[in-house]
């Protein structure tokens, strides 16, 4: 558990890079867009683990609603992963948080906000409620979110 709490820091820490290079921003957007697709990817096939089709298409049509990807991590967090997975998972974590960081650079409410919605499903933690499936359904979504912006 303690390594996701140090994977939240990812974002904080982009954000403060990006506050130290803001003359680079603009010339790096494209790749953190792609770094922010390309972790996205990688939690979602870890998150498909312990895989089950109507949770998969519960977490599709709550991402279409709702669109907090951090509340959707956070929820992967849960997952029952060995401690392997758990250190590729928290430390993917950290380096979409790097780039969503530096892409929300100048706006810190989303930050905060970001922050506190990778923490609300932490709470599930503690009622052994599993909901990997609903975050691979809900990241999946965000995924060709991302995509389709990143193309147009």
């Amino acid at each position: 558990m303690l390594e996701y709490i140090i994977s939240i820091l990812g974002i904080i820490t982009g954000y403060l890079i990006a506050n130290y290079t803001k003359e680079e921003l603009n010339k790096g957007m494209l790749y953190f867009k792609v770094i922010e697709i390309l972790c996205l990817l990688s939690i979602v096939y870890l998150s498909l683990s312990n895989f089950n089709l109507l949770l998969f298409a519960s977490g599709v049509f709550a991402a279409l609603i709702l669109k907090f990807d951090y509340f959707y991590i956070g929820l992967s967090s849960l997952n029952t992963l060995d401690a392997a997975s758990r250190f590729v998972h928290s430390s993917l974590i950290f380096v979409y948080g790097l780039a969503n960081g530096s892409i929300n650079y100048g706006n810190k409410k989303i930050i905060l906000v970001n922050v506190a919605l990778f923490f609300v499903p932490m709470l599930l933690y503690f009622l052994d409620f599993h909901a990997s499936s609903i975050s691979a359904g809900a990241l999946t979504v965000t995924v060709l979110m991302k995509g389709y912006n990143l193309i147009n």
